[in-house]
Order: C-alpha cells, then sequence, then structure tokens
C-alpha cells in the first residue's frame, strides 16, 4: 500500500538503540527509527529535539507534525505543517501532509485546496501519492469522474501502486464499469502478499454482489474475515450477501458487526442503503416476503428503505413487524434508524426540500 502522509528523510534512518545524535539532522533521523518501531511517543520526542537543535528545520516541524497526526492530535499539527511551510512554501511533503490533517478535520475544500498545491511542486513518484490523496478525497466529495482522473494519472506514474489501483476499482464499480473494477482487483490480489489481501478480497467481494454472484461474494467475504476476523464492514457485507441468498446466518453477521461495533455497523448499513436504488430494494424485499413471510431481515431493509423515501407511517409497520420475529435485533435496528434519521437531517440542511416533503437519498 502507498503511504497517504509523508516523512521526509534525507538519510538512512540510525538505529533507535544506537547513541543519541549529536545534531538536529541525526535526531531527526533518530525520530523516524523511533517510529518504525512503534514509539510515536519516543519520535515526537526526538524530532521536538531536532527543533530545539535547528528551530528552521521544515524536515523536523513536518516529521512532528505527521506523528501528531498520528495520534490524532490535528489541531497541532497542522500548527507543525504551517510552521514547515513558513520555513518552506513549496514544499510538497508538508503540503500533503497538511491536506491529510485537514480531511481528517471535516475541511474538505481546505483540503483540496492543500493538494492541488502539493501537486503543484511535486515532482516524480511522490506525485503519484498527491494524487492518491486527492482521489479519495474527491471520491469522498462525491466526484467520482475527478477521483478517476487522479488515480489514472497516479498509475500512469506508478503503476505499482496497489492502494490506488484498489481505490479506482471502487470508484469504477460506484461508476458502473464492473469489469474494470474487476480487473483492477484481479491486478491489486496479484501483487499483493496473502496476509495483506483482506481488502482487495472485500472490495472484489462487492463486485460480485453487483453482478448478482451472491455465493461468489460470501465466499471473498469469507477469505476477508479469515484475515481481519474483527472488521465491522465485512461482517456488514457479508450479511447483505447472505440476505440475498436466504441464508438466515446474515443475521449471525449483523449481530457480530453491532457487537463490535454498533455505531460503526450502523453507519455502514446506511451507507450502503443510501447507495442503492430505492425501487429496486423494495421490489426485492416483496419477493423475499412473498417466499418467507417470517423473513425480519426483509422487512427491517423494506421499512429502511420506506424510512428514506418520507413513508414513515408503512415504515413503522415494517419495523414493528421485524422486531416481533426477531426481538434482539431490535436494538440494532434502532441504532440504524437514528443514524439514517441524522442522514436525513443533514440532507435536509444541504438541500431543503422546495414542494415535497419526500427525501430519497442515492
Amino acid at each position: 500500500m502507498i503511504p497517504t502522509n509523508s516523512f521526509d528523510e534525507r538519510t538512512t534512518p540510525s538505529s533507535p538503540s544506537a547513541a543519541p545524535p549529536r545534531d538536529a539532522e541525526g535526531w531527526n533521523q533518530f525520530g523516524i527509527a523511533r517510529l518504525g518501531q512503534r514509539d510515536p511517543a519516543g519520535a515526537l520526542d526526538a524530532f521536538g529535539e531536532a527543533r530545539r537543535r535547528d528551530p528552521g528545520s521544515a524536515e523536523a516541524w513536518n516529521n512532528s507534525g505527521l506523528v501528531r497526526q498520528i495520534l490524532g492530535r490535528l489541531t497541532e499539527a497542522v500548527a507543525d505543517f504551517d510552521q514547515a511551510l513558513a520555513l518552506r512554501a513549496a514544499y510538497p511533503e508538508a503540503l500533503n501532509n497538511r491536506g491529510r490533517a485537514l480531511q481528517g478535520m471535516g475541511d474538505e475544500a481546505g483540503a483540496l485546496a492543500e493538494f492541488d498545491r502539493a501537486l503543484a511542486c511535486a515532482g516524480g513518484p511522490f506525485a503519484a501519492s498527491v494524487l492518491h490523496n486527492r482521489g479519495g478525497l474527491r471520491q469522498a466529495m462525491g466526484d467520482p469522474k475527478g477521483a478517476l482522473a487522479d488515480f489514472d494519472r497516479a498509475l500512469e506514474i506508478n503503476p505499482d501502486q496497489v492502494g490506488t489501483r484498489l481505490c479506482r476499482a471502487t470508484a469504477r464499480k460506484e461508476a458502473g464499469d464492473l469489469e474494470g473494477a474487476l480487473a483492477d482487483v484481479e491486478h491489486a490480489l496479484g501483487d499483493l502478499p496473502a496476509e495483506e489481501a483482506a481488502a482487495a478480497y472485500h472490495c472484489r467481494g462487492g463486485i460480485r454482489a453487483l453482478q448478482n454472484d451472491f455465493t461468489g461474494a460470501v465466499a471473498d467475504y469469507d477469505r476477508a474475515l479469515a484475515l481481519e476476523p474483527d472488521n465491522v464492514c465485512f461482517y456488514v457485507s457479508r450479511g447483505n450477501a447472505r440476505y440475498h441468498l436466504r441464508d438466515r446466518r446474515g443475521v449471525i453477521d449483523y449481530r457480530i458487526a453491532f457487537r463490535l461495533d454498533a455505531d460503526g455497523a450502523a453507519r455502514e448499513l446506511v451507507r450502503a442503503l443510501t447507495i442503492l436504488d430505492a425501487p429496486d430494494v423494495l421490489r426485492n424485499c416483496d419477493k423475499h416476503l412473498r417466499l418467507n413471510d417470517r423473513d425480519a431481515i426483509a422487512y427491517a431493509r423494506r421499512g429502511l428503505t420506506l424510512f428514506l423515501m418520507g413513508r414513515e407511517v408503512e415504515a413503522e409497520a415494517d419495523f414493528v413487524r421485524s422486531r416481533e420475529l426477531v426481538p434482539d435485533m431490535a436494538v440494532c435496528l434502532s441504532w440504524v434508524i437514528d443514524r439514517l434519521r441524522a442522514r436525513i437531517s443533514a440532507f435536509e440542511l444541504l438541500f431543503p426540500p422546495a414542494h415535497s416533503d419526500t427525501i430519497l437519498l442515492r
């Protein structure tokens, strides 16, 4: 996988067990080695010492900011990147890292501007990393064409960026280019070590599900879960595929996902629901219920879709029936409804309905 953030290192890092360095550059390398040993606190101390010895070291400020970002201290990280950029305005690593931090803080417009600035001065393979980051941001902002253009350019520069290839596969899948998406995933699986292939298997499972190959999708989700048995999204995806196969073990997958992370599972279910075509979902649920009028998941899915469409009275009747059939899933359903309600409220704030109370998210 390619890095989404970047250290600035001028020489080979020294061993963290070696004698303490004597100058700022030595402390900078010592900090990089510390982080490589999974010691962010020690790395931050080392970069602090590098800054103390040479306050004009833009590299030390950048690296210090990156460690703070890893620790989740985004405001402090941005301040460090600002110091680095005050010392060196055309500093692509710091601009890239500042963009990532701003994105983490929810400032998408600011992040996009920083990635643009980074690309204006980035050269060589590093430009591919910035394009990867900008493509991911554009995808999150609902600009699939822009995302695909960035991923394409990144892979032209560095075809070996497996992470970018998987991101492009997801973008192609969302754009309806399932064959192109599948080709990207197969390429990535050929390059990935077996123990690092979980995300690729999950991505391929999603493509197979869209091709109505739910058996193949479940097989891929099984592979992904064998590698990452605590991944909430993988359980939700397998639960969805098993639902389509009328496999009752789908309920077990949902239970496990909510036990691991109730809010994360609810968000993933809402995300999946809001990218589907509502009439198609309703037809599918009706088909399931004709085959089995005790299918609790079909009632829940239909109710949630009706809720999205503003048909809350009809939705509540389905929710009641779902809770009756599987009482222990009631709490899980409440989590999803709450997340869905929050999603709709945010959408209404951005796009207030002019002539209708019906909200349909795509």
